[in-house]
């Protein structure tokens, strides 16, 4: 994670609030795109913080102490006034802006929006922050009138209220550049949707993040509405170059209607596939929700230097979320391959090293490690590793675990797997034995479709390769050579292998977490 800058604080705390110390704050939708990186700067500020969404508690193991965790939709009027109570401000952050299995726009941004003051009111609650939308008092689309009548109803909050207008949020799993992004990698190529130049101006998500959490005590900003954006207009077509540039991809864009690209969008859906824009996001485009030049509060108001748009990309590149085994589609599948090793020049911790080191060469042909400008090619915990797979494109995968013999990386959003793959070397009485083992499932149907017909046996070919590749490194030898075998997992096991590796993911975001609050601190006094 980058390392958080620092926002300044007023020279007093909004009245009613904690003079210079932490209060309890409530994030909505806080393990969201949005809501993660907000409960960090409410950390790196003091506050203690509560988390409110339907699945809260999956994500409890990825935050430190400072953090808890509360179930509940956001119309549950009874769970929300539980979880609120005791806490002197509430920032809220969930809502949708694509109608589908969360909801519809009257359900979560307009209805929610009413039960959540009403909680706050009953709570007690101080300052409530509302996140709205860029344009949301003139936009034409369902999306900017359901933010419309949200903003009403905050405003009509008895005690302190403030209204935040973003432009288009980007960040890590967001629904229009990261697709957009995986498209480029992925499918290679780029939707033009009525000529690709409509204007718009997209906010790095931990900017707004920060300011969020000055939100919550800068004095003065009580009955306030203030807009922020990045300081780069884009578009589509502008965006293609930049994401070309940025992944070496060819990815040329396509020419689309609008009506064109929603059926088609809507198609994708069914399939389970991901596409950056709909009806609604068409049309907030085709209006141009831009900032006029001197009115964005990101710096004048909070005081954060805003992120251009190709420093923000270059992270989205690398902080992709992972693409847990649940995420995926049909059964829960493991291979295992491995080799027993007779007569190693190298002890077990020396060759694992040199596997670790040479990751890239000992991995087959076909898989090739490092593929974009400037991208990583050295295994450490936590990096981000992007390889080119035939048929596929570029996928990546991160690095969750690392020991002295043993290395798991879990596929990341894009891949055509929802799974993990473990490397381990183990001593035996009187040999090595190297495993390869994989957990996965398909992550759309239409990959479902592919594994189902040469991906496992390719998978399995390419992890067979690799145990020959480390055999030849040892300088020792296998009578019995490379073996195989698949199974799929059901009822314990499944749950077993899924809980497994979950919590490899939720110990690296925790270790992410905990650093970027620490790192934000070290780098001096808030103001």
């Amino acid at each position: 994670m980058q390392r958080a800058r620092a926002v300044p604080r007023g020279s007093r705390l909004g009245r009613g609030l904690a003079r210079g110390g932490a209060v309890e704050v409530l994030v909505t939708g806080g393990n969201g795109v949005l809501g993660s990186p907000t409960v960090v700067a409410l950390l790196v500020r003091g506050h203690r913080v509560r988390i409110y969404s339907r699945h809260a508690s999956e994500s409890a193991r990825q935050w430190p102490a400072e953090v808890s965790c509360h179930d509940g939709d956001i119309n549950d009027a009874d769970a929300l006034s539980r979880a609120m109570d005791g806490c002197q401000a509430v920032i809220h952050a969930a809502g949708i802006i694509s109608e589908g299995e969360s909801g519809t726009f009257q359900e979560v941004n307009v209805s929610g929006t009413r039960t959540v003051i009403g909680a706050a009111e009953r709570a007690s609650v101080t300052r409530v922050v509302y996140v709205s939308s860029l344009g949301a008092e003139r936009g034409a689309s369902d999306y900017h009138a359901s933010k419309r009548a949200a903003e009403s109803t905050v405003r009509q909050f008895s005690r302190q209220w403030v209204v935040l207008r973003p432009g288009n949020v980007y960040g890590p799993g967001d629904q229009v550049i990261s697709v957009l992004l995986k498209m480029v990698r992925v499918v290679s190529v780029v939707p033009s949707i009525d000529g690709g130049e409509h204007p718009f101006q997209p906010i790095w998500v931990e900017d707004l993040a920060q300011a969020l959490a000055a939100s919550v005590d800068l004095a003065g900003l009580e009955a306030q509405t203030l807009e922020l954006a990045g300081p780069d207009r884009t578009s589509l077509n502008d965006l293609a170059v930049r994401l070309r540039r940025l992944t070496g991809r060819a990815a040329p864009s396509i020419p689309m209607p609008g009506f064109l690209a929603v059926l088609g969008a809507r198609a994708l859906t069914a399939l389970g596939i991901t596409t950056p824009l709909d009806g609604n996001q068409i049309q907030m485009m085709k209006e141009g929700n831009l900032l006029a030049p001197g009115q964005d509060a990101l710096k004048s108001v909070f005081g954060v230097t805003p992120t251009t748009l190709d420093a923000g990309l270059e992270r989205l590149a690398d902080d992709t979320p992972e693409q847990t085994i649940d995420e995926g589609v049909g059964s829960l599948v493991r291979r295992h391959v491995w080799v027993d090793i007779q007569d190693s020049k190298l002890s077990a911790e020396a060759l694992f090293e040199r596997f670790r080191a040479r990751f890239g060469e000992m991995t087959p042909w076909h898989v090739g490690v490092g593929v974009e400008p400037g991208s990583q090619v050295e295994v450490r915990y936590g990096v981000t590793l992007t390889m080119s797979l035939p048929l596929r494109g570029h996928v990546q995968v991160r690095v969750v675990e690392l020991t002295a013999t043993s290395l798991t990386l879990a596929t990341l959003q894009g891949h055509a797997l929802a799974g993990v793959v473990r490397f381990r070397l183990e001593e035996l009485p009187t040999s090595l034995r190297f495993h390869v083992e994989v957990h996965d499932r398909p992550a759309s149907m239409v990959d479902w479709v592919a594994m189902s017909t040469a991906g496992g046996a390719l998978q399995l070919a390419t992890w067979r390769s690799t145990a020959d590749s480390l055999l030849e490194e040892s300088g020792g030898s296998s009578p019995e050579g490379v073996k195989s075998e698949s199974q799929r997992l059901r009822g314990a096991e499944r749950e077993q292998a899924e809980a497994w590796a979950k919590s490899l993911v939720d110990a690296r975001l925790l270790k992410l977490h905990e650093q970027g609050v620490s790192e934000a601190a070290a780098a001096g006094p808030r103001g």
